[in-house]
């Protein structure tokens, strides 16, 4: 059973290009807020970020280290929501950028490697082919179900990341 922290919807923010579900949840163990967002592209596939909730406003809340010592359980926790994501779109697709830290290149990064062996552990090979453009710390789990439907997903997810990250090609 995957360990998490309790977490809760938020809202659907339409204000941008893309949708976005946010959602926030709160370390019991350092008593910090954090704050995840899923954006919702075309085809199910959704993009998952998140930050500190007290680095929001910082432009590098994506690329620094908090320093609290307790990613396995964050990462678990968005893991969580993904999981929860597929109970209502059982042929979700997902994917995520592992930022760089800053003066850290861009080529499969530290985080890169974390979500990797994390999402290996959560995702089966059988519902799910594991994308990587490591020379970016690009990581998609594609549904097989939804590739078998559309043999297209793959390159549509790449356009998805090109077109949506800053620097991605």
């Amino acid at each position: 059973m995957l360990q998490h922290y309790p977490y809760t919807f938020l809202m659907r923010d339409i204000s941008g290009d893309v949708p976005v579900l946010v959602y926030h949840f709160r370390s019991p163990k350092t008593r910090q807020w954090y704050i995840v967002r899923v954006e919702e592209y075309p085809s199910d596939f959704y993009g998952i970020k998140f930050y500190l909730k007290a680095d929001r406003l910082n432009p590098n809340k994506f690329n620094r280290l908090t320093g609290l010592n307790e990613p396995r359980s964050i990462i678990n926790t968005c893991i969580a929501i993904l999981m929860d994501l597929t109970d209502t779109c059982p042929e979700a697709s997902f994917g995520f950028i592992g930022s760089n830290i800053i003066g850290e290149d861009e080529y499969e990064t530290k985080r890169f490697r974390v979500y990797r062996r994390m999402l290996t552990t959560y995702f089966s090979e059988e519902q799910y082919l594991h994308y990587q453009i490591v020379e970016k710390s690009a990581y998609a789990l594609v549904s097989r179900k939804a590739l078998s439907a559309n043999p297209d997903l793959i390159k549509n997810i790449s356009t998805y990341f090109s077109d949506n990250y800053t620097n991605f090609e």
